[in-house]
């Protein structure tokens, strides 16, 4: 459950999982677009915990200075080949480095990103602070910084909804999904408590209040709060086989009801931009 060795064994799925299905595809399209809104039109931005580098090639590929680091060797070396075979790698910098402990001056960046769930990784409460206090103190005053994470109720339906088509589910995993409901947390010892065999890399999930509180507790004013998969979420099997026009009228209503923040709860992601 360790997330850097996790993510080091599913490093190219990770980059393959945001073109994967409709929803997913939604959640890297409403991203970027929110992106494109709120970026300046240059300057240097920190793509930080940037995995694969999906985030930083799009960054380069609009005409920024890229600086890419990730806690997982394995995922930096992958986004320095994905930034090579789109050609923008004299556009991106990369670094091993830990979103707690960023390794960047003070007021380095003209926008921070952090995106796809980082911060859910952050289980420990202090730890998260500090994360958040370190992409604050890389920002040039008054810069946007857009942070996405896992929706807990988003997170939750996804996996219920999963639990309720098994023809023998596990009562481990009901008990364990129902303890991740009401504190977010998806831990060794929550899994441990309940016997459950396996799990997925340790992470806390985030309702949008709290996500808003941790942001401004650490000087980060939020502006804006974007649901990402929008009315798609968690509909990723019904989706494969979907009719263009459906599909058409799942990216309609994605955009329409955009910074609806109910829907911000239940989509698996949302993206919130503040302002340093």
């Amino acid at each position: 459950m360790d997330p850097r060795e996790y993510y080091a064994e599913h490093a190219e799925r990770e980059f393959e999982r945001l073109t994967e299905t409709l929803p997913k595809r939604l959640e890297f399209e409403h991203t970027v677009e929110t992106l494109d809104d709120v970026l300046p039109g240059g300057g240097r931005v920190l793509d930080a915990g940037g995995g694969p580098g999906r985030y930083s090639i799009w960054l380069a590929d609009r005409g920024h200075d890229v600086a890419h680091c990730d806690l997982t060797p394995e995922l930096v070396d992958l986004a320095r080949e994905t930034a090579a075979d789109a050609d923008v790698a004299d556009r991106v910098d990369h670094l091993a480095a830990d979103v707690r402990d960023l390794p960047y001056a003070d007021d380095a960046f003209d926008a921070v990103c952090c995106l796809g769930g980082v911060l859910n990784h952050v289980v420990d409460p202090g730890e998260r602070e500090r994360a958040v206090a370190e992409l604050r103190r890389v920002a040039k005053p008054g810069a946007p910084v857009a942070a996405s994470v896992i929706s807990r109720l988003g997170g939750v339906r996804y996996t219920l909804k999963q639990l309720a088509v098994e023809d023998d589910p596990d009562p481990a995993e009901v008990d364990v999904l129902e303890a991740v409901a009401r504190n977010g947390d998806f831990t060794e010892e929550i899994v441990e408590r309940h016997g459950q065999s396996e799990g997925w890399a340790r992470n806390h999930m985030f309702r949008v209040d709290e996500f808003e509180t941790l942001l401004d507790s650490q000087g980060l004013d939020a502006e804006r709060v974007v649901a990402l998969e929008g009315m798609a979420t968690n509909l990723h099997e019904e989706f494969a086989d979907a009719d263009d026009a459906v599909r058409d009228l799942a990216r309609t209503l994605g955009d329409a009801f955009r910074e609806d923040r109910a829907l911000a709860e239940l989509s698996e992601h949302f993206l919130v931009v503040a302002r340093a």
